[in-house]
């Protein structure tokens, strides 16, 4: 279950870190580690373990992480 949460955080960590954004590669890297440790991750991710990659869940992720930041 937390395995295909982890993979999709691994590429986008990878993807980030090919497009410059070092800050991003580590947290996803981070999250990737959490969900395998059935962390909090996990569970806030919990029912979309399956969505297809199409549907850029940890990009999604992301923009939520990018937006509480910016409202706290």
């Amino acid at each position: 279950m937390a395995d295909g949460l982890a993979k999709q955080l691994r590429w986008q960590a990878s993807a980030c870190r090919e497009l410059g954004s070092a800050f991003y590669a580590t947290l996803l890297e981070r999250l990737a580690e959490d969900a395998e440790a059935d962390g909090v991750t996990a569970r806030v991710l919990a029912g979309h373990e399956d969505d297809p990659f199409e549907s850029i869940l940890t990009l999604r992720l992301l923009g939520g992480v990018h937006r509480r930041g910016a409202v706290a």
